[in-house]
C-alpha cells in the first residue's frame, strides 16, 4: 500500500508539471516585458496590456491576453493595431499570439 501511495504522489506531480502548460499559465515577466515593448515600439500603451496566459505544446508556444483602446477608435481599427501587435509577437518571439480588444 505504502509503495502504490508514493506511485500515486510522483505520478500526480509529473501530471500536474505537464498539465499546467497546456491549460495555462501566467508567462514570465521577461515574455511579458517583451511583449509590451513590441507594443511600445508600435505606439501601443503598452500597460494597457493585461490577463495573460500563456499556453506551451511541445514546440508551439502560444499567448492571449487583453489590451484596452479608447473608446473613440473603432472595432476596425482597434482590430488591425491588434492584429498589427499580433504579427511583432508572432515575427520576433515566435509566439503566436491572440489579443482580446477591449475599449476604455
Amino acid at each position: 500500500i505504502i509503495v502504490s501511495i508514493v506511485i500515486f504522489i510522483a505520478a500526480f506531480d509529473v501530471i500536474k508539471s505537464s498539465i499546467k502548460p497546456l491549460i495555462g499559465e501566467y508567462p514570465s515577466e521577461e515574455i511579458i516585458n517583451k511583449i509590451k515593448n513590441i507594443a511600445k515600439e508600435l505606439n501601443l500603451n503598452a500597460e494597457s496590456l493585461h490577463h495573460f496566459h500563456i499556453h506551451i505544446y511541445g514546440a508551439h508556444t502560444e499567448i492571449t491576453f487583453h489590451i484596452r483602446f479608447p473608446k473613440d477608435m473603432t472595432v476596425f481599427e482597434a482590430h488591425n493595431m491588434a492584429t498589427l501587435l499580433e504579427n511583432e509577437i508572432r515575427e520576433k518571439l515566435f509566439i503566436e499570439a491572440t489579443i482580446h480588444i477591449e475599449a476604455y
